[in-house]
């Protein structure tokens, strides 16, 4: 046997020598045991219901183009302030400026044509007057195209109106005081009535915003309008914007077989940052309890190892709702179990309500193992054979 293969077969020994020592440690509890400890402190415990929901503009509006043409302006941009009535884009007029024309025209004849039969039925009605001078047939026939010239004025003058506020249309002007939020006019593009695309949407006022967020059925019931909320979204993810809660909408949504409800949370967005379409994660404060003593909830769902836990302890295992139980050091350094009363709770922390614990105390949050190994020190290094 060369002494290479000695070498080899003597490594392999001893690391089987050291492998079954550590378990034979382990099986018989000399590993080594941490406990994380957390402190029972007092502060603040806020019960909310978590959703996610937009931020948009309390009021928008869509502007569409009232007649068919060309752009020919374009008067604003995105985040341009308008004033109500303020020109937005202007339609070629060619067109409508010939339809005035023409209706102009129009009733000027139908109101000479007018004038003519009238004269004419005034003298019929005089000659009627006189014996064997006109027909009744005569005198009828001349009221009658009398009556229907008068027909024609108005209809003309109602092509004339038309044909007028059309012209006006096709200056696109803004419905409200506010700012422009959406452009899809550019010069050149044709538009008409109805198009799907609004050409502008204008908002009211950016300062002034609103947040309807959608919430589950199961937490539903558990919001009231004048409900205190919090907010962040993606843009400033460390800040929290204030709301409250000032509609819940009896309307259910249905989205794949998931029902919630909208509720409505004005925003005051004095500062601008908030901006149309962003996405908020908003938290409706149901209740909050101020200055308690409470546990962190990591501690309530701490368990030591079954070999671990006393005789005695059993009974703690099963709590009512308003009990649970915490694990202490005791003076050995074991795991010793404590029972407490609890109250309200949030996503951190739990009120203690009684029981033996006070503030300051500790109580055990995780068990961390620790093995004394001295097998990777020694065959750690790199060896050539």
């Amino acid at each position: 046997m060369t002494g290479k293969k000695i070498f080899v077969i003597s490594i392999t020994v001893i690391t089987f020598v050291i492998a079954s020592t550590l378990a034979y440690s382990k099986f018989n509890g000399s590993s080594h045991l941490d406990y994380k400890t957390s402190i029972i402190d007092r502060g603040d415990i806020i019960s909310y219901v978590s959703s996610s929901g937009t931020v948009n503009p309390i009021q928008s509006v869509r502007v569409l183009a009232q007649v068919s043409g060309v752009i020919k302006e374009i008067y604003v941009d995105f985040n341009s302030p308008v004033s109500k009535g303020e020109p937005l884009a202007q339609i070629d007029t060619t067109l409508y400026e010939t339809q005035v024309k023409q209706a102009k025209t129009a009733l000027q004849k139908a109101q000479v044509e007018a004038n003519q039969k009238g004269r004419l039925h005034k003298l019929y009605q005089k000659l009627a007057n006189e014996p064997d001078r006109i027909s009744k047939y005569e005198l009828d026939n001349s009221e009658v195209e009398y009556t229907s010239a008068l027909a024609n004025v108005g209809k003309a003058n109602s092509d004339l109106k038309l044909a007028e506020a059309n012209l006006q249309s096709t200056t696109i002007r803004s419905p409200i005081d506010g700012v422009i939020i959406s452009k899809n006019a550019n010069v050149g593009e044709p538009v008409m009535p109805g198009q799907e695309n609004s050409l502008f949407v204008v908002a009211n006022d950016l300062r002034r915003m609103e947040l309807v967020a959608n919430v589950s059925e199961a937490d539903i019931g558990r919001i009231k309008t004048g409900n205190s909320a919090f907010f962040t979204v993606d843009a400033y993810p460390d800040e929290n914007f204030n709301a409250e809660v000032s509609q819940i909408r009896n309307s259910p949504v249905t989205r794949q077989n998931v029902v919630t409800y909208e509720i409505v949370l004005p925003v005051d967005n004095s500062e601008l940052k908030l901006r149309p379409g962003m996405t908020a994660y908003v938290k409706v404060i149901i209740e909050k309890t101020q200055n308690i003593v409470r546990v962190p909830n990591i501690a309530l769902k701490f368990n030591p190892p079954p070999d671990l836990i006393p005789e005695t302890s059993e009974h703690f295992s099963v709590g009512k709702p308003e009990s649970a139980t915490v694990w202490v050091l005791s003076n050995d350094g074991k795991p010793k179990p404590v029972k407490i009363k609890v109250g309200m709770r949030d996503n951190n922390f739990t009120q203690i309500r009684g029981g033996q614990l006070q503030e300051g105390d500790r109580v055990i949050a995780e068990l961390i193992q620790k093995n004394d190994s001295i097998l990777g020190s020694i065959i750690s290094p790199q060896m050539n054979y």
